[in-house]
């Protein structure tokens, strides 16, 4: 197949709303096209610190082909990344490849590791030292998902 040098290659676009060359880092994304043609992309997020160093998760849709985008923040409180992370052969911590995102024409559900429940207190019920899978449903309106 002979490639076409006529088509001009296509500019990258850029999906979230974070301030152009503010340093923040977005990385791990997952994509999910509805059967109407919504794009919905996950991804981690630092732009909420500083630092760049702690980590959001957040959903960027759009409904005409990428032209424009919306973010969602799905999580309530930024991830530690270093707190109990897997470890792999070398001693490296690393934080992520436990993420995805499921979407239909109704909602998209991204899943993502975080560390968000060890903020809380140690007497609460809910506290965890370890990475723990969350997820989060964003509705295409104001009615409920249909999952």
């Amino acid at each position: 197949m002979t490639p076409d040098f006529g088509t001009p290659t296509p500019r990258p676009i850029r999906v979230n709303q974070d301030p152009l060359g503010n340093g923040k880092d977005q990385f791990q994304a997952q994509i999910a096209v509805t059967q109407s043609g919504q794009l919905n992309i996950s991804y981690f997020d630092r732009r909420s610190d500083p630092s760049n160093f702690f980590i959001d998760t957040y959903l960027s849709r759009s409904n005409n082909g990428g032209a424009t985008w919306t973010d969602t923040r799905v999580t309530s409180q930024m991830s530690d990344p270093r707190i109990n992370p897997p470890i792999d052969g070398a001693g490296n911590f690393f934080y992520g490849d436990y993420q995805g995102l499921a979407a239909d024409d109704t909602c998209a559900i991204p899943f993502w590791n975080g560390t968000q429940l060890a903020n809380l207190a140690t007497k609460n019920a809910a506290y965890s030292a370890w990475q723990e899978v969350f997820s989060a449903q964003v509705p295409n309106n104001s009615k409920a998902c249909s999952f």
